[in-house]
């Protein structure tokens, strides 16, 4: 958690980061939840076990809003789980259902055109412009000028098709260019949200970190006494030195 939380405090962090802090954060308090349930805790484990809970822990809010499968950047989005930020949900819609709001809108121009046989393309100049046979784009240009979002606006003509647009095509094509930039800019916000929640916690963070390291030793050393029989020494002020049943810990396992 404490690398973690330099590089958050520096701005120059990673998906990975964020989900270090909310897996510490949930263990530090399974830890501290154990501590409370047992009996006979040392003194310095109870003094550890204080610091495993911050103020205003970011934990269970990382925990909802991080996406189960992170993305090694930031920039590569779908960091955010779906459902945290409704905004966002709904940006993505946009940007990842582009194709079915273009079929929908050929579907809504074809009855209202007359043309059953017309298709949106996507052209590198023009954005989304509908296509239609020559003969079906002739009777469009003869035809009473229509009035609404809908109402064709010529924009080409080749040699076997028509191509144009309407009100709501524009508005459409607009939409889809600027959702995937929309959908990052808004999921950026959200990231530096997270960030500021962890950096207001970040006095808490760090003291439970170092808590958890002392824990960590604490539990570490007393796995190797209780593995390999060992015991505490009795010290004195005295010169003796009187030493029963040892053995050397390196040659024992040798």
């Amino acid at each position: 958690m404490q690398r973690a939380l330099a590089r958050l405090s520096v701005g120059r962090f990673f998906p990975r980061d964020l989900a270090a802090m909310a897996e510490g954060l949930g263990r530090a308090e399974s830890i501290r939840q154990a501590l409370d349930r047992a009996e006979g805790v040392p003194l310095l484990l109870l003094r550890a076990a204080k610091a495993l809970l911050p103020g205003n822990s970011p934990r269970a809010e990382l925990a909802r809003a991080l996406a189960e499968d992170l993305p090694s950047r930031f920039e590569d989005g779908n960091a955010i789980a779906t459902g945290y930020d409704g905004q966002l949900d709904g940006l993505r819609r946009l940007r990842d259902g582009a194709r079915e709001a273009i079929l929908e809108m050929q579907r809504e121009l074809a009855q209202a055109w007359g043309v059953a046989s017309l298709k949106i393309r996507h052209h590198q100049q023009f954005g989304h412009l509908v296509e239609v046979p020559a003969a079906a784009g002739e009777a469009l240009l003869r035809a009473k000028a229509q009035e609404g979002p809908h109402a064709p606006i010529h924009r080409q003509t080749m040699a076997n098709a028509h191509r144009f647009t309407c009100t709501a095509l524009a508005e459409l094509d607009r939409k889809l260019s600027s959702a995937r930039e929309e959908a990052a800019r808004r999921e950026a916000r959200v990231v530096a949200h997270l960030r500021q929640l962890c950096l207001d916690a970040a006095p808490g963070i760090a003291a439970a970190a170092t808590a958890l390291a002392e824990i960590d030793v604490q539990q570490a050393a007393a796995e190797l006494a209780a593995g390999g029989g060992w015991c505490r020494p009795e010290i004195s002020e005295g010169t003796g030195f009187r030493v029963r049943g040892a053995r050397h810990p390196v040659v024992a396992v040798s």
